[in-house]
């Protein structure tokens, strides 16, 4: 009777870890993105920011076991903000545009042990800039006496890129923070996620010093949906 129950006892206790085999799947994931960045400068006069929209694509692929998950991308990001800035005579819109290759890495915990369901997470992400382009509408404000409407446009660039009159330079590298929820389905995933940057994207103030002029820190909504390849199903 002893042995039999310990039997039963012991089966049980290993029908779960049965269950929680280790599973790896990947797959494509495209995105839409809300993104600014959070301004400061030295003074602490705040900016005024908008949302901007982008599109995010790449791989992703994750490995879980049981509840557990984690979750890894590479992925092109197109972030950027739009700004207007308005005097007594004239007004300031500008668009910017900043591209990032970024590699988040986030754990997580599902709904089931097969990985399905809702699921919730968070991690770190790493960011390197590709490139990006803004534009600059200067324009008048009712019969004030300012310049003739002005459009300017150049290229976004790392800080250290041979200089040009219309650059705007940001520094080349990003990381911060992300978190969010999502739900899977077979192989199909959705997830929406916030991030923050916590590195300032902004060069030092000229001469360079320890003091950044602008404070710059990007942030950004994303809503995606991957397809991962690989996944059993469920076992129950």
């Amino acid at each position: 009777m002893y042995k039999l129950l310990l039997l039963t006892t012991t089966l049980f206790s290993a029908a779960p870890l049965a269950q929680a085999q280790v599973r790896f799947s990947a797959g494509p994931q495209a995105g839409y993105l809300l993104s600014k960045v959070n301004s400061k400068v030295i003074n602490g006069v705040e900016e005024d920011m908008r949302y901007r929209t982008g599109f995010s694509g790449g791989l992703t692929g994750e490995l879980s076991v049981g509840h557990l998950l984690v979750r890894s991308a590479i992925l092109y990001m197109q972030k950027g903000y739009d700004q207007d800035i308005n005097t007594i005579s004239f007004g300031i819109a500008k668009s910017f545009r900043i591209n990032y290759l970024v590699i988040p890495i986030n754990i997580g915990y599902a709904q089931h042990l097969d990985g399905q369901g809702f699921q919730v997470f968070a991690g770190p992400y790493v960011g390197a800039l590709l490139g990006g382009n803004y534009t600059e509408h200067r324009y008048r404000i009712l019969n004030a006496v300012s310049p003739n409407p002005q459009f300017i446009s150049g290229r976004v660039e790392a800080i250290g890129s041979e200089y040009s009159p219309t650059q705007y330079l940001v520094r080349a590298a990003d990381f911060g923070v992300q978190g969010g929820i999502g739900y899977r389905y077979r192989g199909l995933l959705a997830q929406l996620e916030y991030s923050l940057g916590l590195q300032n994207t902004q060069p030092d103030t000229p001469p360079r010093t320890t003091v950044p002029f602008f404070i710059h820190h990007n942030q950004a909504f994303q809503l995606s949906l991957a397809y991962l390849f690989g996944l059993a199903h469920r076992a129950y």
